[in-house]
Parts: structure tokens; C-alpha cells; sequence
């Protein structure tokens, strides 16, 4: 299941010299792959691992023998292989960390990050904690937010100790509300179902529905009491810096009168570096925080999300809210998004 190829560390780019050899192997001997589901290239200095039949550089990652990278030995070949080889880990990642998603009107095959499945198992593990119940995952660009959120409600509905739960998907708009139905769909998840009206939100609610369910915030609105009184209800919220603060309290109100877990999704601050009011006010009243970890270009860990216009160059100025996704969006560390900036005239002022 697993094809490990070795570079000599005195070559130029040794580890990418491996994935080209991967590459290879991929167009002269495809049946090699009929079975193997992971790879990986190392220089004894660096390791990076990918899923096979997915070879393009942007989805092939960086292995780290300790998760948050702290302490981490430079080369540390030994623990690094011991650490991506345990049988644990390649049976995890082999049953719930290899996925499949559109895109584009074709299937591809994708590897969760070392981060994502950190912060999978978090979420798994917090939502099923009885003493708690509020949560916020935050995230800049690019850090996989969408796969994260996906993984962590499939992995919650097929978990022994919820007891064939319902997991509340909730989405702020109708195209992420489209996106996220084809990813689950491609999971081939049977208990999956769309929302698509608040009568339909309230029936399934009423019917007592176990499974997944795709719903918009707005279709809560005017809900009656008592409609489900079972607590092995989830609700997971995407793009939580776009909720108002009193949403934010409404959620914590569900979390703590229902006993309800409720983990809300979102990115911390906006392309000028400022908390959104949704993200101010989960920072503040949240039971616990879970970072997703992206990298700035330069290896440091991006903190900050750089909007840019169609020319690539960094914006200023602007509305807080724009819907761009990664196209108009880049993740940063602090130093080269403030560098970005300087670079940035500011547009001259004019009088009324």
C-alpha cells in the first residue's frame, strides 16, 4: 500500500527528483499502483508524502515526526519514518483520511494534511466530550478548511459513542451549499441529506432524521421549540467570521441550554489584518480553539490572509466582505504579509 523512494541528500533537489521518479512509475507501470494508495520521497533530510494518482506538487506535503512542529529535529530520518509508517497511522489514513472529490467535473484523489487530521481527531474528540460543548476551528486560506470540516461530520456520524447522530451542516451561501452536497456525495455517504427549505429543515428535525444534514443559517429562522430534544445532535458552522456577534451568542446559547456541541468554522481576521466581528466574538467566548495550520511561501507558518487584485498585486483597501476564495486570497506569515502592504500604494485622496 505504501511506495517510499529513497534520493541521495548530496543531489540538487533531491526529494523532487523522487516525485518525479513517482511520476514516472505512474506512466510506465501503472499497474505498480493497482494497490498502493501512499507514497513518499525522502533526501534523509526532508520526507514528503502524497496519495497515488495525484501528483501535482501543490498536493504533496511536508511530514513532520512531531504534529506542531515544535521541537523538530533537522533530517530525524528515523523518526519521521517510524512516525508516517506506524501501522496506526497508514490504517488511518488508508480508512478515513484518503478522500475523493470533484472538481471540475472530474473525480480526484486527495491526502488530508498532517494538520487536518490533527485537527479531525480534535474536533471528533471535543464533540463527544460531554463537558463541553462550544468550539472554534480557525484557519487562514488554503489550509483545507473544507476537507476538515467534512471528514470531522462523517467520522462523527459513523462514531459508536454518538449513537447515530444528526450532524447539522451549516453553510452561508448557496454555491458552498452546492460544493459541499458533490464532496460528501463523493464519500459515499448513504445518510445525507439537503435541506433545502426551512419546511424541509423542520421535517427532518421532527422525523427524528439520523444522518448529515446540508442547511443554510437562514433556514432556521422562526424554528418551534422543542422540535428535537436529543442531545447527539452536532452542529458544525462554515464561514463563522461572517455571523453576527449575536448569532455567536445564540450558538453558544444552544450549546450550553440543549448541550449541543456546536464548532464553528472560519478565518480569524481579514486582508488587513483585523478580526471579523463573527471571529472577535468566538475568540472570546469559545471552550476551546483549534488552529489549521497553512505555510507562507517561505516556510514559516502563514498567520494571515493577503488579498490581491486580477494583476496579483497585494490590496489595501476595501470592503471587509469579499467572496474571492484562494483566487483573490493568499495565506502569509506576519513578515511577508506586512511586507506586501509597504509594497502597496495607497490610492490618492480626494475632497468632496
Amino acid at each position: 500500500v505504501l511506495v517510499i523512494e529513497c534520493k541521495n541528500a548530496n543531489k540538487d533537489e533531491a526529494i523532487a527528483l523522487g516525485v518525479d521518479q513517482i511520476r514516472r512509475y505512474h506512466r510506465e507501470t501503472p499497474e505498480l499502483f493497482v494497490s498502493q494508495q501512499l507514497f513518499t520521497a525522502t533526501d534523509a533530510i526532508g520526507f514528503s508524502y502524497g496519495v497515488s494518482w495525484n501528483t501535482v506538487r501543490r498536493n504533496i506535503f511536508n511530514w513532520k515526526s512531531e504534529p506542531n512542529g515544535r521541537n523538530e529535529e533537522i533530517g530525524n530520518l528515523e523518526g519521521k519514518a517510524k512516525s508516517f509508517c506506524s501501522i496506526p497511522k497508514v490504517l488511518a489514513f488508508l480508512k478515513d483520511y484518503i478522500v475523493f472529490a470533484e472538481k471540475d467535473e472530474e473525480l480526484n484523489k486527495y491526502i488530508l494534511r498532517q494538520h487536518q487530521t490533527g485537527a479531525v481527531e480534535a474536533t471528533v474528540g471535543r464533540a463527544l466530550d460531554p463537558k463541553r460543548t462550544r468550539g472554534l476551528v480557525w484557519n487562514t486560506q488554503g489550509s483545507g478548511k473544507t476537507f476538515t470540516m467534512i471528514k470531522a461530520a462523517e467520522m462523527l456520524f459513523r462514531a459508536p459513542e454518538a449513537d447515530k447522530p444528526t450532524v447539522l451542516l451549516m453553510i452561508d451561501r448557496n454555491e458552498l451549499e452546492d460544493q459541499m452536497l458533490k464532496n460528501l456525495a463523493a464519500l459515499g455517504l448513504g445518510n445525507l441529506e439537503h435541506a433545502h427549505s426551512i419546511t424541509r429543515l423542520n421535517q427532518l428535525l421532527r422525523d427524528d432524521y439520523r444522518g448529515i444534514v446540508v442547511t443554510m443559517i437562514h433556514k432556521f429562522r422562526d424554528m418551534p421549540a422543542n422540535l428535537c430534544l436529543r442531545t447527539n445532535v452536532y452542529v458544525l458552522i462554515d464561514e463563522a467570521q461572517f455571523l453576527t456577534p449575536d448569532q455567536v451568542w445564540q450558538a453558544a446559547d444552544v450549546a450550553d441550554s440543549l448541550t449541543i456541541p456546536v464548532l464553528c468554522y472560519g478565518l480569524r481576521t481579514d486582508f488587513q489584518g483585523n478580526l471579523f466581528p463573527g471571529s472577535a466574538a468566538l475568540l472570546a467566548i469559545a471552550d476551546d480553539l483549534i488552529e489549521l495550520k497553512t505555510i507562507c511561501h517561505c516556510g514559516r507558518k502563514a498567520t494571515m490572509n493577503l488579498r490581491i487584485d486580477a494583476a496579483g498585486q497585494a490590496v489595501r483597501d476595501g470592503a471587509q466582505v469579499e467572496i474571492g476564495g484562494n483566487d483573490r486570497y493568499v495565506a502569509m506569515c506576519r513578515r511577508h504579509f506586512t511586507s506586501a502592504l509597504a509594497t502597496t500604494t495607497r490610492p490618492p485622496a480626494t475632497l468632496a
